[in-house]
C-alpha cells in the first residue's frame, strides 16, 4: 500500500513539474437590485396603485405607454442582473512550437426582471416576472433594438 501511495506522488510530481499553464477565472457581475419576493407578494392587481409600487420597489429601469383592452395604459418594467462566469483553461507543449489548449467556460447570466401593467387610473392590471427579454416580447409599444444589417440585404 505504501508503494502505491509513493508512485501516486511521484506521478503526482511529474505532472506538475512539465511545462504548461492551468489557469482559472472566475468573474462575477452584478447589476441592479433584485425585486424582493415579500415585495412582490405585498403587490395586488386592482387593489395596488402605481404609488404603491413605486413606494415597495422604487424607480423602474423603463417606463412605457401601451394600450390595455383598447384603453390607454403603462408598463414599468423592473430588471437585475446576475452572472457567475467560470473559465478553466490547460496549456501544454506538444512539440517544440507547438502547443494544445483545453479550455472549459461557464457562462450565466441574463437580465431578469419584473413587468407591472396599469390601467388609465394608474391601478396595478397584473404583473410578470422572468427573462425581461421574453416577458416584453408581446407588449405593444415597447421598443426593441434593431439588429444592423449589411448594405444590400
Amino acid at each position: 500500500m505504501s508503494s502505491l501511495r509513493c508512485g501516486l506522488v511521484a506521478a503526482l510530481e511529474g505532472v506538475l513539474l512539465l511545462p504548461g499553464c492551468i489557469a482559472f477565472h472566475w468573474d462575477r457581475d452584478t447589476r441592479f437590485e433584485v425585486v424582493p419576493g415579500a415585495e412582490l407578494d405585498a403587490l395586488q392587481p386592482g387593489d395596488s396603485s402605481v404609488d404603491d409600487c413605486l413606494r415597495l420597489l422604487g424607480a423602474p429601469l423603463w417606463v412605457w405607454e401601451t394600450a390595455e383592452d383598447g384603453r390607454p395604459g403603462a408598463v414599468l418594467a423592473y430588471g437585475w442582473y446576475r452572472a457567475d462566469d467560470r473559465l478553466f483553461r490547460v496549456t501544454f507543449p506538444l512539440v517544440q512550437h507547438a502547443k494544445a489548449n483545453f479550455d472549459f467556460q461557464r457562462v450565466d447570466g441574463s437580465l431578469h426582471g419584473l413587468v407591472l401593467f396599469f390601467d388609465e387610473d394608474w391601478a396595478l392590471l397584473r404583473w410578470r416576472s422572468g427573462r425581461l427579454e421574453d416577458i416584453t416580447s408581446d407588449i405593444e409599444g415597447v421598443p426593441r433594438e434593431r439588429r444592423p444589417s449589411v448594405a444590400g440585404d
